[in-house]
C-alpha cells in the first residue's frame, strides 16, 4: 500500500489525511493533519529563498512588521489565501510560479513522509488545463512526493461517501455538492452512475467545470466585514501603527470570546490592546439569497471553514434557496480525497469525466472539416489515460519543412478555442512523408498530449508533442477558419486520348484499312496505324488503335486475331536479330510496332529504351546503325511506354539528354499529355527540372517568334506537367512555385509577342487563347480543363 495522503491547502482551513503509521507505513485509521486557519509561509532568516509554512509558520515573528526588527520586515511572510489567489483566483496571475515556493512549503508542512499526494483544486472555469500544468510542475519537483490533483467537487463528494451520505448502490442518485469558498460557493451536480469496464463499481459522473456563486457570502466578503467590524471597535487599527490583527480572521474560522484582548506590537516597539466584538452572524450572513437558481437533486451538501454559529447560519441561509442541506465538516474534502486515492489504487475509477471536444481541421472529400480525436460527449474513467484512436491520413509534404494543423478545444458549434500549431522537422522530405497523429489524456491532469509522429525518423526522430501553452488561440470562429481553408484547386487538366474507330481497318475512312494492311507488310502497317481522322465533329481525332492501346468496341474477333498474331510476327522479325547481336534489316518492324501504342509488346518497349539509353551513354546497340534512329527512339518510346516503371524510366532517360531538340519535346509531349500514370512517376525534383528547361527553351521561341509545331510539343508539356496537380493540388502555381512564377513570366512575354502579329502566325488566334488558358492555370483561378485536347489540334 502507498502511502498516500489527501491534502486540501485552501488558506482558510488547510486539512490533510493520511491512513498509514509514519514508523512503519503500516494501515491505521485515517488521521487528520490540522494545518490551520488562514495559513502563512515564512521565509526562514539567513536561508534566502527558504520557505517554511504551516502552524509553525504561523507562530513564527517573519514578516510582522519593522517593529520586530530586521526578521519582521515585509517581503518575509505571506498569506497562502493570497498565493491560491495568484493561482486559481478571477484573476489568476500569470506569474504565478512566483510565489511557487511559499505553495511548495504550506504542502510540505502537512505532507511529511507522503510517497504520494492527492491535491486538491477548485472546480470552476477558471481552473483549466494551463493552471492545473503550473501547479504539477510546481509540485512534482525534485525529491518531492508526486502529486495528482482532484477536483475539489469529487472530493467532497467522497467525504460524503464517507459520511454514510451517499449509498454506494443507488444508481442515478443526484448530489449537489456545495464549498464554501473565498469568491463565494462552487457549486458542482453530479451522478451516480456504472462505470463502463468496471463491474458493479459505481461512480460520479462529472459532466463539466462547475459555477462560482454568490460573491457576497464568499470568504472574501465576509472577512472584509469583519475586519470594519474590529476596526469600528478598535478605531486605532486604523492608523495602521502595528502588525496585523488577527481578531478579523479568528472571529469567522476559530473560537473567539466576546471581549477577547488580542496584544499587538506597535511599530515604537510598545504593546497595544485589541478587543474582540461579539460575533452577530445575522450582521455577516443576510438572513436568506435573491437570484439564484438550483435545480432538483436528491441530496445537497456543504462544507465551509466557518466556526460553529457561523456555519449553521450559512446552511440556513443556503437552505431557502436550494432545500435540506448536509453540513459536513471541513475536513471531510481531504478526506474524500484520500478514499479517490485508494479507489484509484484499487484499479477502480474514482469518477467519471467528460472530456472537453478536441477536433483538428482536415480535408474530407476534398472539404476542410473539423475531425474530433475526442468526440463531444466523451465520458471516460478518470482513473485511466484516455488514449485516441491513431489519426492518420495526413502527409508531410515533399520538400517542405514544416506541417501545420489547426486544433480546436471545445464545441466547435459554438465556443472551440483554435489554435494553429506548426511542426518543424529536421529535414524536409524527398517524398510525401505520412504522419499519424494521436492524443492522449488523464483527465484533470493538465493539456491533454497530442504528438505527430513520421514514419521516417530522418525527418522527425522523435514524436514532436504540442505545447498548448505556446499557442496563440485564433479569435476567429471555428466555421471562419474552415471558410479560409477551402481554397479552390486549380484547374487539373484532362489527358488526351484519341479513340479507336472500325473506320479505319474496314477503309471506310482511309484505303487500305488496317485489316487489309495485315496482310501487306510493315509499310502498309504503319501507314494505316499513324493515320488519324475526326469522326463527326468529334473533339479529338480517332484512329486504328487508341493512344491508349484499345481497339474498337466492335471489332470482330477475326480482325482482333489476326492484329495479334501479326504482331507478334512483326517483334519477332525485330527481336530475333537482336538476340543473336544482329541489327534487324530494316527498322520498318519498329515504326509499325511503336505506332500501336501502348499494345506494343512489352519487350519491344525495353527495346526500344535501351537503344535510347545507349545512344545517350554513346554505347553501341543494334537497332543504332538505322538513319533517324534516334527520331524514332524518342518518339516511339514516348509513344509506347505504358508501365510505371517504364515511364519513370523514359522520364529519366529524358531528364539525363544533354541537349534536348524538338523530338525530345515531343516524346514528353506524348507521354505527359496521354499516359494515364504518368502524374505518379512525377515527384516535386523532376517537376521542377523538367519545368525549368521546358521554360528556358520558351524563351528561344519567344526571341525566334517561333510558334510551329515545336512550339505545340513545349507548351503541351508544360501543361502536361501541370496533371502532377493531380497528385499534388497546387502544384505548380504562381506565387507558391518559383518554377511556375518564371513559366508565367515567359509566357506573359509569349502573349506580348504574339498579339502584335497574329495574324502571320498559323492559327494564332487559337495558340494566343491557349497561351492566355495556361497562364490562367498557373494563376491557379481558371484554365480550360481540356486544353490537352485543343494543343493537340494545333498544328
Amino acid at each position: 500500500m502507498r502511502c498516500w495522503m489527501g491534502v486540501d491547502i485552501n488558506g482558510w482551513h488547510d486539512y490533510a489525511v493520511r491512513d498509514w503509521g509514519v514508523e512503519e507505513s503500516e494501515p491505521i485509521a485515517p488521521v487528520e493533519i490540522d494545518g490551520g486557519v488562514f495559513s502563512v509561509a515564512v521565509r526562514r532568516e539567513g536561508r534566502e529563498g527558504e520557505w517554511i509554512g504551516g502552524p509553525q509558520a504561523a507562530l513564527a515573528p517573519h514578516g510582522r512588521g519593522d517593529d520586530w526588527g530586521e526578521i519582521g520586515k515585509s517581503g518575509k511572510r505571506v498569506n497562502i489565501r493570497d498565493v491560491l489567489d495568484d493561482w486559481f483566483g478571477a484573476g489568476a496571475s500569470s506569474n504565478a510560479e512566483d510565489t511557487s515556493q511559499p505553495l511548495v512549503a504550506a504542502f510540505d508542512a502537512v505532507a511529511r513522509n507522503a510517497e504520494r499526494l492527492m491535491v486538491v483544486i477548485p472546480d470552476h472555469a477558471g481552473i483549466g488545463e494551463a493552471v492545473q500544468g503550473r501547479i504539477l510542475r510546481t509540485l512534482n519537483t525534485g525529491r518531492r512526493p508526486r502529486s495528482q490533483l482532484l477536483w475539489r467537487s469529487v472530493a467532497l463528494f467522497h467525504g460524503a461517501v464517507g459520511e454514510g451520505l451517499i449509498p454506494r448502490r443507488q444508481v442515478g442518485m443526484t448530489v449537489r455538492v456545495l464549498s464554501h469558498v473565498g469568491g463565494g460557493l462552487e457549486e458542482q451536480t453530479m451522478t451516480l452512475v456504472a462505470a463502463k469496464g468496471f463491474a458493479d463499481h459505481l461512480a460520479p459522473e462529472r459532466l463539466g467545470y462547475g459555477r462560482l456563486l454568490a460573491p457576497e457570502i464568499g470568504l472574501d466578503a465576509l472577512l472584509e466585514t469583519s475586519r470594519a467590524q474590529v476596526f469600528a471597535a478598535n478605531p486605532e487599527l486604523s492608523e495602521n501603527r502595528c502588525e496585523p490583527s488577527q481578531l478579523p480572521v479568528r472571529r469567522l474560522l476559530s473560537s473567539c470570546d466576546p471581549a477577547e484582548v488580542e496584544i499587538l506590537r506597535r511599530h515604537n516597539d510598545t504593546w497595544m490592546e485589541v478587543v474582540a466584538p461579539k460575533v452577530e452572524p445575522e450582521t455577516l450572513l443576510p438572513d436568506g439569497l435573491k437570484g439564484l437558481e438550483f435545480g432538483e437533486v436528491d441530496l445537497t451538501v456543504l462544507t465551509t471553514p466557518l466556526m460553529g454559529d457561523l456555519a449553521e447560519r450559512l446552511r440556513c441561509c443556503l437552505s431557502k434557496s436550494v432545500g435540506n442541506i448536509h453540513l459536513l465538516p471541513t475536513s471531510a474534502i481531504a478526506r474524500g480525497a484520500l478514499d479517490s486515492a485508494r479507489i484509484i489504487e484499487s484499479g477502480k475509477p474514482h469518477y467519471v469525466e467528460r472530456l472537453e471536444p478536441i477536433a483538428l481541421a482536415v480535408l474530407r472529400d476534398s472539404e476542410p472539416v473539423f475531425d474530433h480525436l475526442i468526440p463531444p460527449g466523451s465520458n471516460v474513467p478518470a482513473n485511466k489515460e484516455y488514449v485516441s484512436p491513431p489519426m492518420r491520413g495526413f502527409r508531410w509534404g515533399r520538400h517542405t519543412e514544416r506541417i501545420e494543423f489547426y486544433v480546436a478545444k471545445g464545441d466547435v458549434e459554438s465556443n472551440a478555442e483554435v489554435r494553429s500549431w506548426s511542426v518543424e522537422g529536421r529535414n524536409a522530405p524527398d517524398v510525401d512523408m505520412p504522419v499519424t497523429l494521436q492524443l492522449r489524456q488523464m483527465p484533470g491532469q493538465s493539456w491533454a498530449r497530442l504528438t505527430v509522429t513520421a514514419d521516417d525518423s530522418a525527418v522527425l526522430s522523435a514524436p514532436v508533442e504540442l505545447d498548448w501553452e505556446t499557442l496563440q488561440i485564433d479569435k476567429r470562429a471555428p466555421s471562419e477558419i474552415l471558410k479560409e481553408l477551402t481554397v479552390s484547386r486549380p484547374v487539373v487538366p484532362n489527358r488526351v486520348v484519341e479513340p479507336a474507330d472500325r473506320g479505319f481497318w474496314d477503309g471506310e475512312y482511309v484505303e487500305p484499312g488496317l485489316f487489309a494492311a495485315l496482310e501487306m507488310g510493315p509499310d502498309a502497317i504503319y501507314d494505316a496505324l499513324k493515320r488519324q481522322w475526326r469522326v463527326g465533329g468529334a473533339a479529338l481525332p480517332s484512329r486504328a488503335i487508341s493512344t491508349d492501346g484499345e481497339l474498337p468496341r466492335n471489332l470482330p474477333p477475326a480482325w482482333e486475331e489476326a492484329l495479334i498474331s501479326t504482331r507478334e510476327a512483326l517483334a519477332e522479325d525485330l527481336l530475333g536479330p537482336l538476340r543473336r547481336d544482329e541489327s534487324p534489316a530494316t527498322n520498318r518492324e519498329l515504326l509499325a510496332l511503336t505506332w500501336m501504342f501502348t499494345l506494343c509488346p512489352d519487350d519491344v518497349q525495353d527495346v526500344v529504351l535501351d537503344a535510347y539509353q545507349a545512344a545517350e551513354r554513346g554505347e553501341d546497340h543494334p537497332l543504332l546503325g538505322f538513319r533517324g534512329i534516334s527520331t524514332v527512339l524518342q518518339q516511339g518510346a514516348g509513344r509506347t511506354v505504358s508501365s510505371p516503371e517504364r515511364v519513370k524510366r523514359l522520364l529519366g532517360l529524358i531528364r539525363g539528354r544533354a541537349e534536348w531538340n524538338s523530338h525530345t519535346r515531343g516524346s514528353l509531349s506524348f507521354l505527359l499529355s496521354r499516359r494515364a500514370n504518368a502524374p505518379d512517376a512525377l515527384d516535386f525534383v523532376v517537376v521542377r527540372d523538367l519545368a525549368l528547361r521546358l521554360n528556358q527553351h520558351l524563351h528561344t521561341l519567344n526571341a525566334e517568334r517561333s510558334f510551329e509545331t515545336d512550339f505545340k510539343y513545349t507548351i503541351m508539356s508544360i501543361v502536361g506537367l501541370l496533371r502532377y496537380r493531380e497528385i499534388e493540388p497546387f502544384a505548380l502555381v504562381a506565387g507558391k512555385s518559383a518554377e511556375a512564377d518564371a513559366i508565367y513570366a515567359t509566357l506573359e512575354r509569349t502573349r506580348k509577342v504574339m498579339e502584335p502579329s497574329i495574324s502571320l502566325i498559323r492559327q494564332g488566334d487559337r495558340k494566343l487563347q491557349v497561351v492566355i488558358s495556361i497562364l490562367e492555370m498557373l494563376a491557379g483561378d481558371g484554365g480550360d480543363p481540356d486544353i490537352l485536347q485543343v494543343i493537340n489540334d494545333l498544328g
